[in-house]
């Protein structure tokens, strides 16, 4: 399953348990601050997400993540986080459950995170150093895996 599909799923398991039993971030008199925090967050996990994806196009390289990439990037975000999708897409989470002032997502966001640690990260760690050897070795020790 594509990684944006479990962390949406994630999410939105998160606003039905919200519904069920309502769990807020922040009490009442600071859900106004918390939105807007919120907002802020997705601002910067869209820019994140896109200028990453971007250089994906740049360098005609795919995106997939079972898919063999033909270009190592280590430019723009992936200077300081190999993984900028993932770190935006949990950024993005986060940003929406503030604005949404509901703990739920927050909560079900560890089982995405679990996967791409877990399972995905390290599948794609392989194939980018059986494709790129001791350069993408050198990148991996300059730059952490998450931030």
């Amino acid at each position: 399953m594509p990684p944006p599909l479990v962390f949406a799923f994630a999410f939105a398991g998160g606003m039905l348990l919200d519904q069920a039993v309502r769990l807020p971030v922040a009490p009442s008199a600071l859900a106004d601050a918390a939105r807007v925090v919120g907002w802020l967050v997705i601002g910067a996990a869209g820019m994140m997400i896109a200028s990453a994806a971007i250089l994906f196009v740049v360098r005609r390289t795919t995106i997939v993540p079972h898919r063999h990439a033909s270009a190592l990037i280590v430019v723009g975000p992936y200077r300081f986080t190999r993984n900028p999708m993932y770190v935006g897409l949990t950024a993005l989470c986060v940003g929406a459950a503030l604005v949404a002032n509901t703990a739920w997502p927050l909560l079900l966001l560890l089982a995405p995170l679990w996967l791409l640690h877990a399972k995905t990260i390290p599948f794609e760690e392989r194939t980018m150093e059986q494709a790129f050897g001791d350069d993408y070795r050198a990148y991996c020790r300059r730059v952490r895996r998450w931030l």
